[in-house]
């Protein structure tokens, strides 16, 4: 844990550590209690407490809530003038190009036929927008992210805290909700500081939603939030995912991939063994997986247990998908999709449904796009194969019996 008055890294770092004192003595001269000045601040009666007690930084929103409060007399010192005072806060890997990724994109739907890589996807601004939209659905919401056992996650995470800062690596972050929940609950509900967030996402709309989401929400609990702009199968091309100073080896790293992006990877021995390699012993894994309706292999009882081999993929899912492709495949003129199953995978347990465009193009041709794999497993299976490639079980934690979801925590062996 960090000690009170401690600067953090970001735009907390600006303000000086006795700011809790301050405050403190600023209130109690203006006889308000921490409740009224809450309540006159639009701030959380917690995240005054916070703040007084130092174990929370004030950021640029806090401080100009704070100063609005006339009666405490602050002063327009405290509060920031310009953007020189404050660390950038979006950051871009080494490599990211996202216009190359863009035309490589464009020329693959312009070839005849074949394997879209699935983040390209949301290198398209409008199919971004698709995502966000249907993750944003109440339906969504209802059925799958308010079911989430995060509050059992947080509880594991903070029993496994080493007490030296945690920074979280979100990874393919999307609209960032669900990891700005997890990090909310770790500081207000498990009484965890020193965290910094880092989101990673391959889409520039994505990184922007995701970033302005947590800024908000985490605003007043000392939280520092980064946005990068990266490709999360490129980790050691990004310092701060793979490298650590003498002054962070101590921090301990939660890795996050939520939403069923873990569902998605194309090699997933290549890619965890990747992941290992850029953490330390004792950091932490969360992945959101998809869970095994039926036994690999069994070819029957998988049709008849999975609801999108008979009844054919969401419309929703199917203007998502189609969209980049009547954007950008010249002569395209109508997509429609079918679901294949693959039987058996590489991680023993697990079976793949794949989602195959077909394209008539104008000149009466017909053209197919693997566009979408998603994959469900047997969590024990998975949680055995991940072993040997350095990572241990620490919870499988199972939602949505009727859509069979399930939270793995992991740690780095």
């Amino acid at each position: 844990m960090s000690t009170p008055g401690t600067p953090k890294l970001g735009h907390v770092s600006t303000f000086p550590p006795n700011f809790g004192a301050t405050l403190t003595k600023k209130r109690s001269a203006a006889q308000l209690s921490q409740v009224q000045l809450a309540r006159a601040s639009g701030l959380s009666p917690r995240t005054i407490k916070r703040l007084e007690t130092g174990h929370s930084q004030p950021t640029p929103g806090t401080l100009a809530a704070l100063h609005k409060v006339k009666v405490l007399g602050l002063g327009s010192s405290s509060v920031p003038k310009t953007a020189k005072e404050f660390d950038p806060q979006c950051w871009l890997s080494p490599t990211y190009d996202v216009l190359g990724m863009s035309r490589a994109m464009v020329e693959v739907l312009n070839s005849s036929g074949g394997v879209f890589e699935q983040t390209h996807l949301y290198l398209d601004g409008a199919a971004a927008d698709d995502y966000l939209k249907m993750s944003a659905s109440g339906r969504y919401k209802m059925s799958f992210r308010d079911r989430l056992p995060l509050r059992r996650i947080a509880e594991l995470v903070a029993q496994s805290s080493t007490g030296h800062g945690l920074d979280v690596h979100a990874l393919g972050v999307g609209d960032g909700q669900t990891e700005t929940k997890l990090v909310h609950l770790l500081v207000d509900n498990m009484d965890m500081s020193d965290l910094r967030l880092y989101m990673l996402d391959i889409s520039p709309v994505m990184v922007n939603e995701s970033y302005r989401h947590a800024a908000d929400r985490l605003d007043g609990l000392g939280v520092v939030v980064f946005a990068l702009a990266g490709d999360f199968y490129d980790l050691r091309s990004i310092p701060v995912m793979s490298y650590r100073s003498a002054a962070s080896s101590s921090r301990q790293r939660l890795y996050t991939m939520i939403g069923g992006t873990a569902s998605n990877l194309a090699d997933e021995a290549a890619w965890f063994r990747e992941l290992a390699a850029c953490a330390a012993p004792g950091d932490l894994l969360l992945l959101d997986v998809r869970v095994a309706r039926a036994a690999a292999g069994d070819v029957a009882a998988i049709h008849a247990a999975e609801p999108s081999l008979q009844h054919g993929p969401p419309s929703s899912h199917e203007a998502w998908l189609s969209g980049p492709i009547l954007r950008h495949c010249r002569g395209a003129q109508k997509v429609t999709f079918r679901i294949e199953l693959v039987a058996y995978n590489k991680v023993p347990g697990s079976y793949e449904l794949d989602w195959i465009a077909v394209v008539q193009m104008a000149d009466g041709t017909t053209r197919e796009y693997l566009m979408l794999r998603g994959k469900s497993y047997d969590t024990k299976q998975l949680a055995e194969f991940l072993r040997p490639l350095g990572w241990g079980l620490k919870e499988i934690a199972l939602y949505c019996p009727e859509s069979p979801q399930a939270l793995l925590l992991m740690q780095r062996l």
